[in-house]
């Protein structure tokens, strides 16, 4: 099939080639009603965009940007004086992220929104006037101010949902399917009484996928091997222990590894086992889920540059979850249950 090309949009439209290419850029400078319907005009006559024009393009439609690496801005709120991300999470996020940005011929720039003297205006203003239109937020704590950017300007990603921003199109790991992945493991171990503790903030922070999934997956058990799930304000030594005693699990899944020394404590590791939500790799010692972080941070920077290369700017008004599901690792934690 014959390619159709701007001049033929254009002789259609009764417009330049000019306005057809600034439409199918979906550039601001064109009213949105102009944009429209060049745009669904083109796709009638089956216009199909070159992905390599279309690549250029975007890097030269920014005065300030390069053609050969134009600058995706990563946007941290870590710790106030080593700028160094605070969990083994965070890191492998940005691990990843700089890794794929690196690939697709991005340079990748830390932006610490606590710096002094750096207001979310004056940020947004430094990142418009270097012509920076890839913006990805990183993970940003429950107790940051909110982020007041004129998002219109980027193309935006996000690791995770937080109030302190805009809904945005996230990469984040599949946590449903990686707390049933995490019970079926644990059954095929010979564990027959699993059981799932978590803070309750936290579930909510997941949009309570990992209960959903723990749920889901009891389904496969007798009523009688079915344990209510331990969701508290607090996960204490005192809950778990007590919550224990009356249940009698025989496994625990959860990423509070605090709940080993607990069970250490009351005399009570060699009758219940743990599984480990978020093990990372330098967690030899645990069985549980690798999140794959560094997949996770490669997904978020395809999002934005899929978005640059479209010239798609703003908070998306219908955002995109890109799930990645984790692995499951066996470990010391949780080895074959001795009653099976």
């Amino acid at each position: 099939m014959a390619r159709i090309h701007h001049s033929q949009i254009a002789a259609a439209a009764h417009v330049s080639r000019s306005t057809v290419s600034r439409a199918l850029q979906n550039h601001p400078s064109l009213p949105a009603k102009t944009r429209h319907r060049i745009q669904n005009l083109a796709r009638k006559m089956g216009y199909c965009p070159n992905p390599l024009v279309s690549a250029l393009m975007a890097t030269r439609n920014h005065p300030h940007s390069s053609s050969s690496a134009a600058t995706l801005a990563v946007l941290t709120a870590w710790h106030p004086t080593t700028q160094i991300a605070p969990l083994p999470t965070d890191r492998r996020y940005l691990t990843g992220a700089k890794l794929r940005a690196e690939e697709l011929g991005f340079q990748f720039e830390e932006f610490w929104l606590d710096e002094p003297g750096l207001s979310s205006q004056r940020l947004g203003q430094i990142l418009v006037n270097r012509g920076i239109v890839a913006v990805l937020v990183a993970p940003i704590p429950s107790e940051h101010p909110k982020i007041d950017l004129k998002w219109e300007h980027f193309s935006l990603a996000a690791f995770a949902p937080s109030p302190q921003i805009p809904i945005l199109h996230q990469a984040s790991h599949f946590h449903f399917r990686s707390s049933c992945l995490a019970v079926r493991e644990l059954l095929k171990l010979g564990y027959r009484r699993p059981a799932f503790a978590l803070p309750g903030d936290l579930t909510a922070n997941v949009r309570d996928q990992w209960i959903g999934g723990y749920c889901a997956t009891l389904l496969d058990l007798p009523p009688s091997q079915r344990i209510p799930p331990q969701i508290t304000t607090h996960v204490t030594s005192e809950n778990i222990v007590q919550w224990c005693r009356v249940h009698r699990p025989d496994v625990i899944l959860s990423n509070e590894t605090k709940i080993q020394e607990w069970l250490q404590a009351a005399h009570l590791e060699h009758q219940v086992a743990f599984a480990n939500l978020d093990r990372h790799p330098n967690q030899t010692d645990m069985a549980g889920i690798d999140q794959m972080h560094e997949l996770i941070g490669a997904a978020a920077v395809d999002i934005i540059v899929s978005q640059f290369n479209r010239n798609e700017r703003g908070v998306p008004p219908h955002p995109r979850d890109v799930l990645i599901e984790g692995q499951w690792v066996n470990g010391p934690s949780a080895l074959r249950s001795k009653a099976a």
